[in-house]
């Protein structure tokens, strides 16, 4: 019940922490820009594998949610999306 509990605390905080990289590469690009150009380029390359990485941990954290619930017979939690 404590794994159930977890996965769905980070199902819920999960756009909160990629929102917060996200802004935190943004500004360390924004800062690069400055000192070497091609690192600010390669941020939005990092940002965009960060999106694509959410999304597959998103994925990963409703499946294991899934499961973990019927095993346990709890009824699925509706996380507004």
């Amino acid at each position: 019940m404590l794994l159930l509990k977890i996965i769905r605390g980070c199902r819920e905080q999960l756009p909160f922490v990629v929102m917060a990289i996200l802004i935190c590469q943004g500004v360390l690009a924004l800062a690069s820009m400055f000192i070497m150009p091609p690192i600010s380029l390669l941020m939005v390359f990092v940002g965009l594998a960060t999106l694509g990485v959410a999304a597959v941990a998103r994925i990963m954290l409703d499946a294991c949610d899934s499961v973990l619930s019927r095993w346990l017979g709890v009824p699925a939690a509706t996380i507004p999306e």
